[in-house]
């Protein structure tokens, strides 16, 4: 019950607003929608390791932080 508390409390949007904020994380930015791909879970499962390893995506990890409207 303790630990539900202590995630709720670090994933409290204002908490993690602050976080944004601070210095340690200030790098971090909201992903652009041309940043991100979206897989079918379909098309995941049905990947082999040769099929992996022909599709080469060029990708910059974001962190997104905050609530969309």
């Amino acid at each position: 019950m303790r630990l539900h508390y202590e995630i709720d409390q670090f994933e409290n949007p204002g908490h993690l607003m602050q976080l944004a904020r601070s210095g340690e994380f200030a790098h971090l930015k909201q992903p652009l929608a041309t940043e991100v791909i979206t897989l079918r879970e379909e098309f995941i499962a049905q990947q082999t390791k040769e099929e992996e390893a022909s599709v080469s995506f060029k990708l910059s990890p974001s962190l997104a932080v905050g609530t969309s409207p």
